[in-house]
């Protein structure tokens, strides 16, 4: 399966993974939390985060919004896949990869994430 995995300060990579649980959680360093990202859940693309990694004091690795303010950060290494619509996982497309990449290159949101890391 193909997803897209994206580390604290490091760009976004595709990888072929094995759609499971323990590959997720590999990935992300523990449990897993879904995230609802506002640009991205909408065409049914999902992320996944470390559900403990705020506590365990990871590194920021974006920051979420909504309607253009800043709501939350996600921290640690994340990955994202594709909803199937019916509980499961499937590949991203590449207009998901395009999305993925543009959401998390946006300028604004850049400029805000150094901004936030430089006050942690």
């Amino acid at each position: 399966m193909r997803v897209i995995v994206k580390e604290p300060n490091k760009p976004c990579e595709i990888r072929k993974v094995k759609d499971s649980l323990d590959t997720y959680q590999e990935i992300v360093g523990g449990l897993i939390e879904s995230v609802i990202i506002q640009g991205l859940s909408e065409h049914g693309i999902i992320c996944y985060c470390n559900e403990e990694g705020k506590f365990k004091d990871f590194d920021i690795n974006f920051l979420l919004t909504w309607e253009n303010e800043i709501y939350d950060i996600i921290v640690g290494p994340v990955v994202f896949l594709r909803d199937d619509g019916e509980g499961g996982n499937k590949s991203l497309t590449d207009k998901d990869i395009k999305l993925i990449k543009d959401y998390l290159t946006t300028p604004r949101l850049v400029q805000w994430g150094v901004a936030f890391a430089r006050k942690k």
